[in-house]
């Protein structure tokens, strides 16, 4: 069966085919498992979306106590698309409310969000939510995050080979060829230094 490609991977299919010098569809398939694969490996290691997702199915919605304050730091910054926040028995403001600077004021960049005229009170356990869209687009991701990903793709592709003594294997739905692969555990030591500016601990237990 095919590999669909995300959405949300960090470089284009044309992209990676330049890197890696390849012309031919035929590898398509495998390329396609790969990047996902090394997609959500970053995801993982940064504990955070990195491109954002495209569709309405895609917004996030962070549940979170109330405690009396007016800022919020969201999960997956930088903040693509800010859409509802709703604090329980006081107010919902909508995608229109969130753009108007007199209630809410938010830094795409950091995810920091400041509420004007409310706060998000204190009343029960996760009485409050934030929802929208985090991540880069594809073509404002720091160069830093994309040249890593160049790097580790390059990396992989040169430890494919035909022998099943490997420990993962990819079928080309083209050629019908197996591919397998010495797949180390996790990201290179290189790929790591790169990324870790990237890294939100605060919020390294959350699911991606």
């Amino acid at each position: 069966m095919a590999t669909t490609l995300y959405t949300h991977t960090i470089a284009t299919l044309d992209e990676v085919k330049t890197w890696l010098e390849i012309d031919a569809a035929t590898h398509n398939d495998l390329l396609n498992f790969l990047m996902n694969a090394m997609t959500d490996a970053f995801e993982k290691h940064c504990h955070r979306r990195l491109v954002a997702r495209v569709t309405d199915d895609d917004y996030i919605t962070e549940y979170f106590d109330g405690e009396g304050e007016n800022v919020r730091f969201v999960r997956h910054p930088p903040i693509h698309t800010l859409d509802t926040i709703y604090i329980e028995n006081v107010v919902t403001l909508d995608s229109t409310d969130c753009a108007d600077t007199d209630q809410v004021r938010y830094n795409p960049a950091t995810g920091k969000i400041t509420l004007l005229q409310y706060s998000f009170c204190k009343y029960y356990p996760r009485n409050c939510y934030v929802k929208y869209k985090g991540g880069w687009a594809v073509a404002s991701l720091p160069m830093q995050i994309k040249q890593a990903y160049r790097h580790e793709l390059k990396r992989l592709w040169g430890l494919k080979s035909r022998s099943n003594e490997d420990i993962t294997s990819k079928s080309n739905s083209l050629t019908g060829e197996t591919v397998h692969f010495k797949l180390p555990d996790g990201l290179s030591a290189e790929c790591k230094a790169m990324i870790d500016p990237y890294v939100i601990w605060r919020f390294e237990d959350d699911e991606i």
